[in-house]
């Protein structure tokens, strides 16, 4: 049986736009399933901080509350990595905690990891919850985060680091005092105090953590592992090309 032209050209469109959409739902999926953690298809690679003339990274080197970024754990993802203190410069001790997979913001500035502090967070979780490390260091101060938002993958230097009293341009009430990490994209807020747990939306996954190691011979650091949520855009937190054993850190 024969088409008239008026349907087969009717025809063609539909199946154009169904290709179209067949090729665009893989990476739309990534960023509108459930953003768990998900088994590792390698082991995070134990990589030394190296500065970019390739001297170790001492942990005595590091500003307080000044950001540093490098790529872990692959080499298209960067980390902050952060010698957190309070307002007039002192280092502030990051307790080991449990963060929520999934969370209401707090909506609230950021706060120092006093009790109180810390069941906040855990009141605001609607899901499952996972166990971040804590600072490390000789202050037990220093700290990691995966610097991609968990919105929409926004990653550094779209999201970035404001220290006590550096705010972005926005005056949110959660942005008034600074030590946030904030992006730009979306406005998304994330406190480095508690796990980067999320202060204000659209974001509601904390970021996920790299796990750090300190060595008190050499003074020397490591990243060893990532912890907490999937990378967003990412599958899995090792699918890509890993780092090697060095790193390079440098300022934000």
């Amino acid at each position: 049986m024969s088409m008239d032209r008026r349907k087969f050209l009717k025809l063609l469109g539909v199946s154009g736009a169904v290709m179209a959409l067949g090729g665009a739902l893989p990476p739309i999926a990534r960023f509108v399933a459930p953003n768990i953690p998900k088994p590792a298809a390698e082991k995070p690679p134990r990589a030394k901080l190296v500065w970019e003339d390739g001297t170790p990274v001492k942990a005595s080197e590091l500003e307080v509350n000044k950001a540093y970024v490098f790529h872990y754990p692959m080499r298209d993802t960067y980390s902050i990595l952060i010698n957190v203190g309070d307002e007039n410069g002192n280092p502030v001790e990051i307790p080991e905690l449990e963060i929520p997979l999934l969370m209401q913001p707090l909506g609230q500035e950021p706060q120092p990891p006093t009790p109180e502090a810390l069941d906040a967070v855990k009141a605001a979780g609607r899901g499952g919850v996972y166990r971040i490390p804590g600072g490390v260091g000789p202050h037990k101060s220093i700290i990691a985060y995966n610097a991609v938002c968990q919105h929409f993958a926004c990653q550094y230097p779209q999201l970035t680091y404001f220290p006590p009293g550096q705010v972005p341009p926005q005056s949110f009430p959660e942005t008034r005092k600074g030590s946030i990490l904030y992006c730009y994209c979306h406005g998304s807020v994330y406190d480095p105090y508690r796990g980067a747990a999320v202060l204000r939306g659209p974001a509601q996954r904390p970021l996920p953590a790299i796990e750090l190691e300190w060595d008190p011979a050499t003074d020397e650091l490591y990243a060893v592992n990532i912890v907490g949520n999937v990378i967003t855009g990412k599958f899995c937190n090792t699918c890509g090309k890993l780092v090697g054993t060095r790193v390079t850190v440098k300022p934000a």
